[in-house]
């Protein structure tokens, strides 16, 4: 049992913090929160284990080796701030001469309410937004189409986009505010509404007088999630999900689907809009894209080349990462020409995960790699054909009536790993276990059928996608923003 763990205010208020023992994630955000605390000049630098410096300095403050911080502060408190580092702690505290302290997480988390507190003596700005998507990967998915929306209508709002890469390109007027910063904390604190995606962490509190809007980032009757494979998450994504959870005032629904996984499995009581994914607005209003702009962006300067897009879900082990995704691209593209004419362009599309596999890399060395293109969505307009797996974008591509191939080479361990909604067999796509047989449905593919196959599953599932998804969202937000009363809860 560690001993000497600390009751992370009485640190605040003492103002005895002088080093952060561990310059990673989990220290910078002890940091962060310490700076709005007002208490980030009682931090001297940050402390790296001898020979693990890479950097001289991170976030303006010196980082330096233990042994130079001995030298230097031999007599300063120090907070040693490595997730899971009790062995550290205790052979820190046997060596340094001054008061040692180590924050675990219950500590860490009560630091980040009292931050929230003393940040709620801010006033909430009434027609200010907060976005984030993909825990802070960049300006994407339905809130960057519901941010469109607002700007096409040209509403009087502020909007502020949370992201990770201050880097990244958002349209004007959006106010952009790197993750985890104190102006990250700020903004949230008081915005009047929050749009996202993912679940928000532990740490996150919401004021009574604010409005959470959950857009979720995936759609149909298709893998299980959330209090469904309950037993395959860990405990700490199953409290930041719960704690998430009290916090959604509303939920975006695509389809009947989505709105039951919203009522049993999502750890929450908030509202549902059945008003379709915002992101989806763009499957039915393609003309409005400069097509052959994206198709260059990417290499392809063949105009009347066709695309097929390869875009399968992550799998948990790499060793059946690389089985389930040999997909022996050469022969599939020959497959296609020979079905639907013209010739065939590959672009693959894995999960971030997965970037940096030597071997998927190999496999595809001759295809465009788009992994890392930000808006999914513009791959799939652009795209004639999709070859996919269990992942919730044969949704979205098929509401363009295109044709969507299934590899599911382990499907039976899939299926054990994860369950779906709706039995596979009922899903109107063509399926194939191996490369043969993958073949063989291209072959025999016919378009009538398919689409009639996908009229029915649409009905079953009730989907709302019809293109206007991101104004009906905008008529919340904006009904939230003028009668509050309305939707103020006081959960």
């Amino acid at each position: 049992m560690v001993e000497n763990t600390v009751d992370i205010m009485s640190i605040v208020k003492a103002g005895q913090v002088s080093l952060i023992y561990g310059a990673g994630v989990y220290g910078r955000k002890i940091y962060q929160l310490l700076t709005i605390c007002k208490l980030g000049h009682k931090v001297a630098c940050f402390v790296v284990s001898d020979g693990a410096t890479r950097v001289d300095n991170t976030m303006g403050i010196p980082v330096i080796t233990f042994e130079n911080a001995e030298q230097q502060y031999p007599e300063a408190a120090i907070l040693v701030a490595v997730k899971g580092a009790e062995e550290l702690f205790e052979r820190v505290k046997r060596i340094h001469k001054g008061a040692v302290y180590f924050c675990q997480k219950e500590e860490l988390c009560i630091l980040c309410h009292n931050m929230f507190i003393k940040l709620w003596d801010y006033p909430i700005k009434n027609n200010k937004l907060f976005f984030q998507s993909n825990y802070g990967q960049g300006y994407m998915c339905n809130g960057k189409y519901i941010t469109e929306e607002l700007i096409r209508q040209n509403q009087d709002v502020d909007i502020v986009w949370a992201v990770r890469n201050m880097g990244a390109e958002v349209p004007a007027p959006v106010r952009k505010v790197e993750v985890d910063s104190p102006e990250y904390y700020y903004e949230m604190a008081t915005s009047k509404i929050w749009i996202d995606n993912c679940r928000k962490d532990i740490y996150t509190h919401k004021r009574k007088n604010q409005y959470y809007i959950q857009t979720w980032h995936g759609s149909g009757p298709l893998k299980k999630v959330e209090k469904d494979i309950e037993n395959t998450l860990n405990l700490e994504y199953i409290r930041s999900a719960k704690n998430d959870g009290e916090m959604i005032d509303l939920f975006l629904s695509s389809s009947s689907a989505n709105s039951n996984m919203y009522r049993n499995s999502f750890y929450s009581h908030g509202d549902i809009l059945e008003c379709g994914s915002p992101r989806n607005d763009l499957m039915f209003n393609s003309r409005s894209v400069d097509k052959d702009k994206i198709r260059h962006s990417l290499g392809v300067e063949n105009r009347n080349a066709r695309i097929v897009l390869y875009a399968p879900t992550f799998r948990r082990t790499i060793e059946n990462s690389v089985r389930a995704y040999d997909l022996e691209a050469k022969r599939v593209k020959k497959e296609l020409e020979k079905k639907f004419g013209g010739s065939f362009v590959m672009l693959v599309r894995f999960h971030s995960n997965l970037c940096g596999n030597e071997q998927l890399a190999a496999l595809y060395s001759d295809c465009i790699h788009v992994t890392d293109y930000a808006d999914v969505q513009k791959l799939l307009i652009i795209s004639d054909v999709l070859i996919t797996d269990y992942s919730s974008i044969l949704w979205d591509f098929s509401l363009q009536k295109k044709p969507v191939f299934l590899y599911q080479n382990d499907e039976q361990e899939y299926l054990d790993d994860r369950g779906f909604y709706s039995p596979l067999c009922e899903w109107p796509y063509p399926r194939a276990h191996n490369l043969e047989n993958l073949y063989r449905k291209i072959a025999e593919f016919e378009e009538e059928e398919y689409i009639s196959d996908l009229e029915r599953f649409f009905q079953k599932w009730t989907s709302f996608d019809d293109g206007h998804a991101s104004a009906r969202a905008v008529e919340r937000i904006m009904d939230v923003i003028h009668n509050p009363q309305k939707y103020m809860k006081s959960r």
